[in-house]
């Protein structure tokens, strides 16, 4: 077998390559080019013959380069490894260099390579819905972070604003039309209840006239004033992040329609979208990070340590605790935790579980943390038996083993 580290860069790639005794068999540098990958693949090829890629172990700290792509194009497996494993490697005087990583991937891969994960990508519809649903994440973080700075906007100068709309959230469409109509507090307050009528109405408001009715007179009380630098400035601000939102907000949309469309292609749609609270995201986004992982070929245990769900006990000597799990996909953690927390709103059973140890005093991080975990056990099984989600299964089930968990 041959053992290969490859320290990824922009520009460049420094490889080293390490049979089973650990002799040096090869140490390059290439650029991050067509033809310096295909130099690459070439001269690994060359080590291993055309038909046994399978012998050579290709270790890098990366699973998205398209280098990556590359190797798994021609047969040869990448083993993705964490930053922070390979630090822990480095020799005790500290140095560093590109080729020095290099080689130190390549000792891991020899030593470890038995521990580590192959990165196998998923067929191409499952691939594009996964990048869909984390991009989409991606830009519901940044319209997050512009509603956040349009509500940090109006406190300055427009505060009214935030009164006169629900105060939890600046995504409404009716605000936003309001503010592109009304920039200022003065023009606001000249604005009548026939046309915030209209513009209400335009922004697809369900209730254009009472909302105007109340927004009315909010707007004609005294409030306290900016200075005239301020508004002009921050209205300005607010009328941009105003049209980036709208923008955004079309994106987001398309990205829902287009993720559902392949949603409904895969072969486990049902057992997903028969999950309670699953809706056009919370679904997709199980199904994505949960069915590149064979539930015949593996058990529940690797989802819930995937998750983040399963806790990690240290012990020494007398002293034993538990931690939570950081070592795990971060997405699928926030998606299964989000279930969790759905859950609890009309699901009887998850319910009552959130009830009885919110009374022994547990956090709420904990109790979602053990109420998603249960809920992968279910999705497991669900996968496994091909078979939708039916709460009175799950109830007789859970009445079932009650009397041995006691």
């Amino acid at each position: 077998m041959w053992f290969t580290g490859i320290d990824w860069a922009d520009t460049h790639h420094d490889v080293v390559v390490l049979d089973h005794e650990g002799a040096l068999c090869l140490r390059l540098r290439i650029d991050h080019t067509a033809a310096g990958v295909a130099s690459l693949i070439t001269r690994l090829r060359a080590l291993t013959g055309p038909d046994h890629q399978d012998e050579m172990i290709c270790v890098l700290e990366t699973k998205t380069n398209l280098l990556v792509t590359a190797l798994l194009k021609a047969n040869f497996v990448p083993y993705p490894i964490n930053p922070k494993t390979v630090d822990r490697w480095r020799p005790v005087s500290g140095a560093k260099s590109d080729l020095l990583d290099a080689y130190t991937l390549a000792k891991i891969a020899r030593s470890d390579w038995r521990d580590l994960r192959p990165l196998h990508l998923p067929e191409q519809g499952l691939q594009e819905l996964q990048l869909l649903v984390r991009d989409q994440q991606g830009l519901i973080g940044a319209q997050t972070r512009l509603a956040n700075q349009l509500r940090a906007c109006l406190k300055a100068y427009y505060p009214v604003v935030l009164d006169a709309f629900d105060k939890g959230t600046t995504l409404q469409k009716s605000l936003l039309a309001f503010i592109v109509a009304y920039p200022t507090p003065e023009q606001a307050h000249q604005a009548s209840v026939e046309e915030l009528t209209q513009i209400f109405k335009q922004a697809r408001h369900p209730h254009p006239l009472p909302c105007a009715q109340r927004v009315w007179p909010l707007l004609q009380q005294p409030h306290l004033e900016a200075s005239a630098a301020v508004v002009h400035a921050k209205s300005r601000l607010a009328q941009t992040l105003v049209a980036q939102l709208h923008t955004l907000m079309a994106q987001i949309h398309d990205y829902d329609l287009a993720i559902e469309e392949l949603y409904q292609q895969q072969d486990e749609y049902e057992v997903f979208a028969s999950l309670p609270n699953s809706g056009k995201r919370l679904g997709p986004r199980l199904l994505a990070e949960l069915a590149v992982i064979d539930p015949h070929e593996a058990t529940v245990a690797v989802a819930q340590q995937l998750a983040g769900t399963a806790p990690v006990t240290k012990q020494s000597g007398n002293s034993r605790y538990v931690v939570q799990r950081q070592a795990c996909s971060k997405t699928l953690r926030a998606t299964v935790y989000l279930l969790a927390a759905e859950s609890c709103k009309n699901i009887s059973w998850a319910r009552a579980y959130h009830d009885q140890k919110k009374k022994q005093g547990k956090k709420s991080a904990t109790i979602f943390r053990g109420l998603a975990n249960t809920w992968l056990r279910i999705i497991w099984a669900m996968r496994r038996k091909k078979e939708t989600y039916q709460e009175d299964t799950f109830v007789q089930a859970q009445a079932r083993h009650a009397p041995a968990a006691a």
